[in-house]
């Protein structure tokens, strides 16, 4: 599961200053390192990347770590700049910032089975100029540091694919799910499929001249839908509860995510599980599990 990491135990990184004003933590620049199963605690950057900075780390890996409690202006946890670098079963908690716990800012990543929760930031992610593909992301609880902030942030020009995605309850009372912006003048168009988007003020926002195309959705916010962009829900559009776990993404028995989504070339999900179970593909990044049933085949023995 991820959050709750398997393999050699977590290697912390004490806590430390940014003496450079970036990267409170660790600094990739120009390096296609691998980063795994490590702790980032407490770790506080002036400008970006207050856990870890990453700047042109094409070929880098971020992969089971934890980061928490860290801060910065920007990337509160964790920003790329000019990095192509793969993000997998990273948890994000309990950062803070002015714009994200996560930046992506001209980075064409490709991030799966990712947590981004209870921040407290602008929004939980923040995409600028960046075409990345994120793959069974958690996206919950963040909070703004004033009012509005929510959940992802896309802006300038960034072309984002989003899959199995569960965003919920970011913001507080003034928060949205999905805003979509193009400050500088580049249109942005995301892409999403098979989305739980619930829980905020506001669901989707879209700015003119942007465009969000949702397909496979299960909705629940207060106001779903604002702003004088493109939006195109598709024809697979649900409202019900999802039925979270305790831990506010896992889905129980009888959510209004299960078997509602498509096949979106994506067959394991945020713990490793296979998809689809039971009748169909789940929305959000969990698959539920339809049976507890394990089988143990025993030798025959043939008596006379």
């Amino acid at each position: 599961m991820a959050g709750l990491l398997c393999g050699p135990p977590l290697r912390p990184r004490p806590s430390s200053t940014a003496t450079t004003g970036l990267a409170g933590g660790l600094l990739l620049q120009t390096s296609a390192a691998t980063v795994s199963q490590n702790i980032f605690f407490s770790n506080t950057a002036a400008t970006y990347g207050g856990g870890l900075y990453l700047s042109v780390a094409n070929g880098s890996t971020l992969s089971g770590n934890l980061v928490t409690a860290n801060s910065a202006y920007s990337g509160g946890g964790v920003e790329l700049d000019s990095s192509a670098a793969a993000l997998i079963s990273n948890t994000l908690r309990a950062n803070t910032a002015t714009d994200a716990a996560l930046v992506l800012y001209n980075s064409d990543a490709a991030l799966s089975e990712n947590i981004v929760v209870s921040n407290t930031t602008g929004y939980g992610l923040f995409l600028r100029r960046s075409n990345a593909t994120l793959t069974n992301t958690v996206v919950t609880d963040n909070r703004a540091v004033t009012l509005g902030g929510g959940g992802l942030y896309i802006a300038d020009g960034s072309l984002p694919h989003l899959v199995h995605t569960t965003i919920a309850r970011n913001g507080g009372n003034e928060g949205t799910g999905v805003y979509v912006t193009a400050f500088s003048g580049d249109p942005v168009t995301v892409t999403m499929t098979n989305t739980i988007l619930i829980s905020h003020t506001w669901g989707v926002y879209v700015a003119p001249g942007d465009a969000a195309i949702l397909e496979s959705t299960l909705w629940g916010n207060t106001i779903e839908r604002y702003g004088s962009g493109t939006l195109i829900t598709g024809t697979h559009n649900y409202w019900g509860d999802p039925l979270f776990a305790v831990d506010g993404y896992h889905l129980l028995a009888g959510s209004a995510a299960i078997d509602r989504g498509v096949n979106a070339g994506v067959d394991s999900d945020i713990d490793g599980n296979s998809r689809p179970q039971g009748g169909g593909y789940d929305l959000g990044a969990d698959e539920f599990i339809t049976s507890n049933w394990r089988y143990l085949y025993l030798p025959l023995i043939l008596r006379n």
